[in-house]
């Protein structure tokens, strides 16, 4: 997976779903087969304990184990692969905002929070952010190694600036 330039989060994520799904067999994963991940799914979504992102990242998982590491053709496995719900996000309004912004007494966790609130950074990218990425002229924050390792830019609030 490494090779294939997939994150450490992803890689995590991958291991742990076949590291589940092994120990529900007792057995190795390379000995799991198409027809018990399905039966494991089943159980998971009949039991309640599970996500869509778990399904698709089991399945995903399986198959990059079936067709990377062991060299096998890929079986698709025939259950459907669930829906991911799109709920509306919560809308705060201004004083709310305005109240949140202002808990942090320390100016580097308030510039934080007003930095994420304001470009729609994720806490990674703005873990990695340098001074070199802000460009105050243009009002711009060049946000590099993003999501999927993409780069991007985004504004910068004048606002921002000020804290």
């Amino acid at each position: 997976m490494q090779l294939r330039n997939y994150s450490p989060g992803t890689i995590n994520c991958y291991l742990s779903s076949l590291s589940l799904l092994s120990r529900f067999y007792n057995t190795s994963p390379d000995k799991i087969n198409r027809v018990q991940v399905k039966d494991y799914l089943h159980h998971r979504i009949t039991k309640g304990i599970y996500s869509t992102a778990f399904i698709n990242q089991t399945i995903s998982a399986y198959r990059i184990l079936q067709v990377n590491v062991l060299g096998r053709d890929w079986e698709t496995i025939k259950i459907d692969r669930p829906r991911i719900d799109r709920n509306l996000p919560v809308i705060l309004s201004q004083s709310e905002i305005k109240r949140i912004l202002e808990v942090p007494s320390n100016i580097k966790h308030r510039a934080v929070l007003v930095l994420a609130y304001s470009s729609g950074m994720r806490l990674n990218e703005i873990r990695h952010l340098k001074p070199k990425d802000i460009d105050p002229e243009r009002m711009m924050i060049r946000v590099s190694n993003g999501k999927g390792n993409k780069s991007r830019d985004t504004l910068l609030a004048s606002k921002t600036l000020s804290v």
